[in-house]
């Protein structure tokens, strides 16, 4: 079983059928984000915009503790003032657009590889992982407010899931649901857009979970 403080093991053991365990209990802000507001990281409002070194964490740069707007890893979502984090793929790499996005407005570039682009340029070992760890300072770190049940397999995934559920239910803890066919906020259901989650999604539906059970 994965360590269940560790977002990144989760993502990677599962998300066929994921339970999301609140416990009673006040929300708690992290890393100066705004807890209460899980929108799209791509669109933010004006109102809503997070400082540099908040998203970047452990990450070292010599940039000013800057506003900054968003965190991208899609070239077609970036906004002046946005993160976009170069991601390889197996048919398109992000770093060969890296330096257009700057000149798009990006406030700065992750990458794998040194590309020559000085201080807007910080280089990590895995983009894909670090994009992973700046969705979650967005949102406030909501997978460390709630634990996680994961079901995986090749079928009765959602079923399995939901019986769990509602066990857990019964017991009075505050429970949420995310599988292939929707996604359940307390009450509230969602439908699941397909089974390819962008991870910035399915954190933020983390994050909408975290707020609805602190304010249970």
């Amino acid at each position: 079983m994965p360590d269940k403080s560790n977002l990144r093991s989760i993502l990677s053991f599962l998300p066929d059928g994921l339970l999301l365990i609140r416990p009673a209990g006040q929300l708690q802000n992290g890393s100066g984000f705004y807890t209460n507001d899980c929108a799209d990281p791509r669109s933010r409002g004006t109102e809503n915009i997070m400082k540099l070194h908040a998203l970047l964490e452990n990450l070292n740069t010599n940039l000013a503790d800057t506003e900054v707007a968003g965190v991208t890893d899609d070239t077609r979502a970036l906004k002046p003032d946005m993160v976009f984090v170069a991601i390889r793929g197996t048919k398109y790499d992000g770093h060969d657009a890296a330096a257009a996005m700057l000149e798009k407005g990006a406030l700065l570039v992750i990458t794998e590889r040194p590309l020559g682009l000085g201080d807007r340029e910080i280089t990590v070992a895995n983009t894909r992982r670090t994009y992973g760890d700046l969705c979650a300072a967005w949102y406030g770190h909501p997978e460390r407010k709630m634990r996680f049940v994961g079901v995986t397999g090749t079928n009765g995934k959602t079923t399995t899931a939901t019986l769990i559920k509602e066990m857990l239910k019964k017991t009075g803890q505050r429970v949420g649901l995310i599988g292939t066919v929707q996604y359940e906020i307390g009450d509230e259901i969602l439908p699941s857009p397909n089974t390819e989650r962008k991870l910035w999604r399915l954190i933020s539906i983390l994050c909408l979970s975290a707020n609805m059970s602190s304010a249970m």
